[in-house]
């Protein structure tokens, strides 16, 4: 999915195969993008029979589209997928059902919204307000609702929250803080534990891979632990 709201289809078999200290390989030779489009969102398509795509943006827009608008896509030169307003820009998309959703912003605001309140619309539209966000914030993260959630901060700080202490909320609201966050630190990054998984937290200069199991269930309102030190977080991933 990209910054001008298109969607493509690419098989993993497709991509050559690397190490941890090799570049990669340009995605434009695999797909067909148009003058200045860059990816704004991955996801997976191994749940084919989601009846929904979900998307999140960075100013807390959601949208709620058929999977069946997309089955008929042209794997190299795309469709378009979302209509991205101005100043906004994609930030997550999900393959899911009516499961409730979590929305995670830079300052630590959390609001747990059910997809059910939120009607299907078509595939060139923008969506509707998912959370009300304040000034200078942004979405980071937003994903279905699961047992656990992590979230990981910019000084590499991270903890789990049991999503139950989350109550649901109609969308458009302002959310709950969730976690308490030292004035020179923001989230970088929230995602859902199902199981015994590991993150891999990309910072620089150093990179590290954790199991979820290390790092601590605490309330919404505590800060975390230290879980890399002497870094500055950039993103982190499931593997």
């Amino acid at each position: 999915f990209t910054s001008k709201g298109k969607m493509y289809r690419l098989g993993v078999n497709k991509i050559p195969e690397g190490t941890n200290a090799s570049k990669g390989i340009n995605i434009e030779t695999l797909l067909t993008f148009e003058n200045d489009e860059t990816i704004q969102a991955v996801s997976s398509v191994s749940n084919e029979n989601a009846p929904n795509v979900v998307f999140f943006t960075k100013n807390g827009l959601v949208k709620k589209t058929s999977t069946i608008e997309y089955s008929s896509m042209k794997k190299t030169t795309g469709i378009q997928a979302i209509k991205i307003k101005e100043g906004d820009e994609l930030i997550s998309v999900s393959f899911m059902g009516e499961e409730n959703i979590l929305m995670v912003t830079k300052n630590g605001n959390v609001i747990k919204i059910p997809t059910n309140d939120i009607k299907a619309i078509g595939r060139v539209t923008s969506g509707v307000k998912g959370i009300n966000l304040k000034e200078n914030d942004k979405v980071v993260a937003a994903f279905p609702v699961s047992h656990e959630t992590a979230i990981i901060t910019k000084n590499g700080k991270a903890k789990k929250v049991e999503t139950e202490q989350f109550i649901i909320q109609c969308r458009g609201g302002r959310g709950v803080s969730g976690i308490k966050l030292d004035s020179d630190d923001y989230v970088v990054s929230a995602l859902p534990i199902v199981l015994n998984e590991s993150l891999l937290i990309i910072g620089k200069p150093n990179s590290i891979c954790t199991a979820s199991t290390e790092i601590p269930v605490q309330s919404k309102a505590s800060a975390g632990v230290k879980i890399i030190e002497r870094s500055i977080v950039n993103f982190v991933v499931k593997l």
